[in-house]
């Protein structure tokens, strides 16, 4: 996947491999490319493709996890007797720790790389996802829903970054509506799968 510091290498090595006849040549050797130059010679092909699925498949983990609380929180309030404050928070706490997430996490892909840090916030989000359906509280499932959320507000605002920068400008707004359209079908797919299962396998497995 394209990052910063990858870019910055496609442009130096696509300087190198310019030819004259296409692109003029100057006393210092071929001019300059801008990434953005570099990247509109790019089309969609097979590589566009697989980081999409990959993109995909990411942002279907974030909305599934995202949209999974309001499945079990009836199970949980018979559970662990919950009242009415602790059953907002809980279902509440991803999308709050969400926003607060994007907003002060937002630079670091920009900073330390795209890839490195989408990587560390999958790997906190599967964590704190497998973690909470081993909770054995309501303070531990909420403080783990609280590290759910501050993943998510870093790797969906990522992926649908990263969607639009492995392709030229004239097809951009192919990778946001591919991961909108993800994040719809997995809205509807989790509400169907708790429908047929949830009773089958207990919130425990269906939230892992």
């Amino acid at each position: 996947m394209v990052d910063a510091k990858d870019g910055e290498r496609l442009v130096n090595d696509s300087e190198g491999s310019a030819s004259s006849a296409e692109y003029g040549s100057t006393a210092g050797g071929s001019p300059k490319q801008t990434l953005e130059e570099v990247y509109s010679r790019i089309g969609v092909g097979k590589a566009q493709y697989i980081f999409w699925t990959i993109l995909a498949s990411i942002a279907y983990f974030d909305t599934t996890e995202m949209v999974v609380i309001s499945t079990i929180v009836p199970i949980l309030r018979c559970e662990w007797e919950l009242t009415l404050v602790w059953e907002t928070m809980i279902n509440v706490s991803s999308f709050l720790f969400t926003a607060i997430s994007g907003a002060l996490l937002g630079k670091l892909p920009d900073i330390y790389g795209r890839r490195y840090i989408l990587s560390i916030a999958l790997v906190a989000l599967f964590l704190s996802a497998a973690g909470s359906a081993l909770a054995q509280s309501k303070l531990q499932f909420l403080l783990l829903r609280c590290i759910v959320g501050i993943s998510m507000g870093v790797t969906f605002p990522t992926v649908i970054v990263y969607s639009t920068e492995i392709v030229r400008n004239s097809s951009r707004e192919i990778g946001p509506l591919l991961v909108v359209c993800v994040c719809n079908i997995s809205i509807f797919l989790c509400a169907v799968l708790a429908y047929l299962i949830l009773g089958a396998v207990g919130w425990r497995w269906f939230v892992f």
